[in-house]
């Protein structure tokens, strides 16, 4: 009997000191679990007080950050706590435009290499609007599946709320069209006001679509 409990034993042990190295690198490269705290992914993810999601973080997906999509919900490294994981949804990537809100600029434009990431629930989240675009090298990896608790298992969905897209070519058309009649105006200035082509009407206009005031630029 106690022969038969020593090699149980050595075998276990055996198998636990082969595996723990293949479970650091799975854990490491591959994916993880890890539960979701705060509330500013809701309704997507802790939809009430008393829900915690547990989500699949798939790391692999994201290597050399060539499968990052808007609408992809991603965990990402906090970019003025590295200690701290952040879980949030990417808007906009390199090249997009995007209506901020409350950054100190009403409009930015994504610079290379980076992403504008927002909470679903914006309203209780420190996301972009707080401390701008985020280098994509901050991204952990994507969360793809809840998988706890049981009665809300399921993939992950990829989405951009609609007044939180990036600003289309109709919206981006309309804003340059803006910053061109301002700069008009401010180089007409010197001259008499018959040589002025500004039209009060058209700030009401622009207002009322949500596109004034503000200017593109790197954060």
């Amino acid at each position: 009997m106690s022969n038969f409990v020593f090699r149980y034993g050595k075998a276990f042990a055996q198998g636990l000191i082969l595996s723990l190295p293949i479970g650091i690198v799975f854990v490491d490269n591959i994916a993880c679990l890890a539960t979701v705290h705060g509330s500013s992914m809701k309704p997507s993810f802790n939809p009430d007080y008393k829900t915690r999601d547990i989500v699949v973080l798939n790391k692999w997906c994201v290597k050399n950050f060539k499968g990052i999509k808007r609408g992809d919900v991603v965990s990402i490294v906090d970019p003025h706590d590295p200690d701290i994981i952040l879980i949030k949804r990417i808007v906009a990537l390199q090249g997009d435009h995007v209506k901020a809100i409350g950054y100190k600029n009403k409009y930015v434009k994504i610079p290379r290499g980076h992403c504008w990431i927002e909470g679903d629930n914006s309203n209780h989240s420190m996301d972009s609007n707080t401390f701008g675009p985020v280098p994509v090298g901050l991204i952990q990896a994507k969360a793809t599946h809840v998988v706890w608790p049981y009665w809300r298992w399921g993939r992950v969905e990829n989405k951009l709320l609609k007044h939180r897209a990036p600003l289309n070519q109709s919206e981006l058309k309309m804003l340059n069209d803006f910053e061109d009649t301002k700069q008009d105006e401010s180089e007409g200035e010197s001259e008499t006001e018959e040589s002025s082509t500004w039209n009060a009407n058209d700030i009401d206009t622009l207002s009322d679509c949500g596109l004034v005031p503000g200017k593109f630029g790197p954060v």
